[in-house]
């Protein structure tokens, strides 16, 4: 129900993640004469930052590694992983 109404509403959940290459940045018609209120934010290097800080509080010494190296990283599955 909307609230204090009597209409039932209806929501679905959309997700959306841009290329890790783009640049997020305002419109043009959304800036106003003093420019824009932020910097245009490169989400390559908000994600590089959140996947740093996350190795350096829960990674194991060889993920970390691979992640300063550019290369993938996958775990060994245990003989008794799904015992």
């Amino acid at each position: 129900m909307v609230s204090g109404g009597t209409v039932t509403r209806r929501s679905s959940a959309v997700f959306v993640h841009p290329s890790l290459d783009s640049v997020v940045a305002p419109l043009d018609r959304f800036v106003g004469p003093d420019g824009p209120e932020f910097e245009p934010l490169n989400l390559w290097d908000e994600v590089r930052e959140r996947v740093d800080q996350y190795l350096r509080d829960f990674g194991r010494p060889e993920q970390v590694a691979a992640w300063r190296d550019g290369r993938p990283y996958v775990a060994a599955i245990k003989e008794n992983a799904a015992r």
